[in-house]
């Protein structure tokens, strides 16, 4: 969808190559390579055997039981990473436990790499936990099916810890908090090429941090379902980087995009369609926040009042495309050098929203010589049918 998500797909490397390229480095290093089942007949007992530096490669299979799930590096930084990816290789919790527990001092230098984590069942990280400082690397992963009673179906990280997440799907996870991810207390995260898809929580059906600054470059929220607030992502308390990314479908009772509440964001080519909430469909700038929105797309939310903004925050949109919303396109804050006409996606509906080569929102087409929103590519075919605004498609169902 988003403009270098099939660029991305080209530069990955499939897990053989990645697991292959690991022993080539850890030969090198002097590092040990430990293999499940062949060496040791569960995860942990592998990890557990793992030394600093060491790489645990997993076979393809689905691993569930005892000493498959709540696995714990115990302080030591390796590399778990699957032969064959996570369409081959699945961590089955089977709802009594975690996928992987990190609370002993491991920093980002500790590695789970290409699995599928699946029915994991607890309070809080029902695919991951990480606290007490601590830190992960997750890389090449899909969470589904997860389940945390308080927060973090995906991952939870609490308590200063780190998080990097890099081509990792979430779909399908539920909390209370945080559908597909929940941090707070000072943690950092990082997230690059991510999608959250299908998750639903209470609060927050995306993601939701709480004090915990994060840097977002293209992430997907689509399709994500919040019983009460925010559908895509909450954010409170920090500062918080959102590029290139897209928010499209997501549903909640008070913002269906990026909400923020005492924080400081920049939001940078990033596209908002066909979200549904009550205030703040796209954007919802909370007291004691400072929005700067630029280059960016916000068209066709389905209800609700489009941008909103608290008479105690700051926001302002520039160089931004503002069109066909169901609650209008008028914008609250500092406004300047916005287009308020059609950015011609290539078919939103079926959530294409590359742009056709007339678009007004490619360099070529506006005065300013940028690309807004998150979708750079151009979709083949004929020039596009008329398009209309939310009024006319609404008076297309008239009786």
């Amino acid at each position: 969808m988003g403009k270098n998500r099939v660029e991305t797909g080209m530069r990955r490397l499939t897990g053989l190559t990645v697991a292959a390229f690991l022993i080539i480095v850890a030969s090198a290093a002097g590092a040990g390579v430990i293999r499940v089942p062949s060496d040791f007949g569960t995860i942990q007992l592998a990890v557990s055997s793992a030394s600093e530096g060491d790489t645990v490669l997993v076979e393809p299979g689905t691993y569930s039981g005892p000493g498959n799930h709540d696995i714990d590096f115990g302080g030591v930084n390796l590399a778990l990473v699957s032969e064959a990816g996570p369409a081959a290789t699945t961590i089955d919790c089977q709802n009594v436990g975690r996928g992987f527990y990190f609370h002993s001092g491991e920093t980002v230098a500790s590695v789970v790499e290409g699995f599928r984590i699946t029915n994991g069942g607890t309070q809080r990280g029902g695919g991951i936990r990480c606290e007490a400082a601590s830190g992960v690397t997750v890389r090449n992963c899909t969470f589904d099916g997860n389940v945390a009673s308080s927060g973090g179906g995906g991952i939870n990280c609490a308590e200063g810890s780190d998080l990097v997440v890099e081509n990792v799907t979430f779909e399908a996870n539920t909390a209370l908090r945080g559908g597909g991810i929940m941090a707070s207390g000072g943690s950092t995260l990082s997230l690059d090429d991510v999608r959250f898809v299908q998750n639903t929580a209470s609060l927050s059906a995306g993601m939701r941090c709480e004090g915990a600054p994060a840097t977002l470059n293209n992430v997907v929220f689509e399709s994500n379902l919040a019983y009460e607030t925010v559908g895509g992502f909450a954010a409170f308390d920090a500062a918080y980087s959102l590029t290139d990314v897209v928010f499209r479908g997501n549903s909640g009772t008070v913002c269906g995009g990026f909400s923020g509440a005492n924080v400081t964001a920049t939001i940078a080519n990033c596209t908002f369609a066909l979200n549904a909430a009550t205030q703040g469909t796209a954007l919802n700038c909370e007291a004691g926040s400072d929005f700067d929105v630029v280059n960016s797309v916000i068209s066709y939310q389905l209800a609700g009042e489009t941008v909103y903004c608290d008479p105690a925050a700051s926001l302002s949109i520039t160089r931004s495309c503002i069109y066909g919303n169901a609650g209008g396109d008028s914008l609250c804050g500092d406004n300047t050098d916005n287009i308020f006409v059609d950015p011609l996606f290539c078919d939103m509906w079926s959530g294409d929203l590359r742009l056709y080569a007339s678009s007004p929102c490619l360099p070529d087409n506006n005065a300013w010589s940028e690309l807004l929103g998150a979708n750079g590519e151009t979709c083949s075919g004929p020039s596009p049918v008329e398009h209309r605004t939310w009024g006319g498609i609404k008076a297309m169902y008239r009786p």
